[in-house]
């Protein structure tokens, strides 16, 4: 019972309020739901029965630990007392202490993702190769990067990628306790639960911990100031973790950085100083002032100029800085292809030279994303009209008037082909090839045409 570090007080509310909320549980049942060995749900017990607050339901059973208990008129006022304080009804939490140590000691054997891995993560994306060089050394670094560039070319799926590719984990528990209050921290919005979890990197885990995937956390421009500190909800008696340490010992990203309430610089400085000291600091809502540490990986994505977004000197405590460009015509070429492959739409070499017309015509500025965008309304009306999905001009003009609107006049344009407009003859369909089971097609890789 000493090594919980618990008190007695909240460990009898806390079984009495899980009776609350069952009507009657075992003994074998109680030591479940708190995550703790089954003598310690005894010594609970036995001094709920001499407080009267609890009864067994057939005294005469020979296992009583297997005989269901539930609550005595004496219980039910007590419990309600309980409830007032606080809702929570789950496992057993640990300290402040324990958390701190543990999270301390994760951080010393925390390893690096290596290179091969973070390259395969990356391989289905089609960039320059000093791109992939420079997002992978920063990403492998563990260090706070920001990656920018314009929009719809793939920042946000280069840090979702990475972050889905994890292969390490770690443990949270399912809460903490400090000062009688109660800290929130297992969140299965966040925190994956790894099904026959080894020994936690060597370390003897007791239940109140839960083994996870290596946690991903991504905000963006909803991000609110008070979402940067402890949380709380007086109707449940609880505090929630704010979503920087829901990703300790992970990756904490910060998408469309720049178009939050709160000014770049007040985010930054928020978290740079405590992520170079390795710990944070927190008040709860009774005023006692908590130091936790803090172990993340933090990933700002935007489509702002680091120029614009802070000034020089904070722009130096961010190790990296990854530019991610609009793709060249070979890239989005390949894209289109790619893309094309992966949904299933028959490619024509006319439609696809239409495509990167309509992309690269003057006073656009390319964007990766579009071959994508098209393809997905041409796969959707090709669903709609129970007929093939094919890229030629005529569906390229269809999804890109759907997507980005029709000309100023409100008319859709005329599907006017690259050779058309030089008054040179259309060319047949790209040449197929047919998959192993001979029932879809398969466009041929193309090089790039002359432009």
């Amino acid at each position: 019972m000493a090594d919980l570090g618990i008190p007695m007080p909240f460990l009898r509310e806390l079984g009495l309020k899980l009776l609350h909320y069952n009507e009657q549980l075992t003994i074998g049942e109680m030591a479940q739901r708190m995550k703790v060995p089954r003598h310690i749900v005894d010594e609970i017990s036995r001094e709920l029965r001499k407080e009267k607050m609890i009864q067994f339901v057939a005294a005469s059973a020979v296992h009583y630990e297997n005989v269901p208990i539930r609550l005595t008129e004496v219980g039910r006022e007590r419990v309600d007392e309980a409830l007032k304080r606080s809702r929570y009804a789950g496992p057993v939490p640990v300290t402040l202490e324990q958390y701190n140590n543990t999270i301390e000691s994760l951080m010393s054997i925390r390893t690096s993702v290596k290179r091969e891995r973070l390259l395969r993560s990356l391989s289905h994306l089609v960039f320059a190769p000093e791109v992939l060089e420079r997002v992978t050394a920063a990403l492998h670094s563990g260090r706070a990067c920001l990656v920018y560039g314009p929009s719809g070319n793939g920042k946000t799926e280069i840090v979702s990628s990475f972050a889905a590719n994890l292969e390490s984990g770690t443990i949270v528990p399912h809460a903490i306790y400090t000062y009688g209050q109660l800290i929130k921290v297992f969140d299965r919005l966040h925190h994956t639960p790894v099904s026959n979890p080894p020994t936690a990197r060597g370390m003897e885990v007791d239940e109140r911990w839960v083994h996870i995937k290596t946690p991903v956390v991504m905000v963006g421009g909803e991000l609110a100031r008070d979402a940067l500190e402890l949380g709380h909800d007086a109707n449940a008696g609880l505090h929630q973790l704010p979503p920087h340490l829901k990703a300790q010992n992970g990756v904490f990203i910060v998408d469309d950085f720049g178009r939050q309430a709160m000014r770049p610089e007040e985010m930054l400085n928020r978290w740079i100083v405590p992520m170079e000291r390795s710990w944070d600091i927190f008040s709860l809502n009774t005023g006692e002032i908590l130091s936790v540490p803090f172990d993340v990986t933090l990933v700002l994505s935007t489509n702002l100029s680091p120029a614009d977004l802070m000034d020089e000197a904070l722009l130096r405590r961010i190790p990296y800085k990854v530019h991610v460009p609009a793709p060249q015509p070979q890239q989005l070429w390949k894209i289109a292809n790619v893309v094309a492959e992966s949904m299933g739409v028959e490619i024509h070499r006319d439609g696809l030279e239409y495509l990167m017309d309509k992309v690269f015509s003057a006073g656009r500025v390319p964007r990766a994303s579009v071959p994508r965008d098209l393809m997905r309304i041409i796969v959707d009306g090709a669903r709609f009209y129970d007929a093939p999905a094919r890229l030629t001009p005529e569906s390229v003009e269809r999804a890109w008037n759907l997507s980005y609107g029709t000309d100023s006049d409100g008319q859709a344009g005329a599907v006017v082909t690259p050779r058309q407009r030089a008054g040179i003859p259309e060319r047949t369909p790209v040449p197929r090839e047919t998959l192993p089971n001979g029932d879809k097609p398969r466009p041929r890789a193309e090089s790039l045409p002359k432009r």
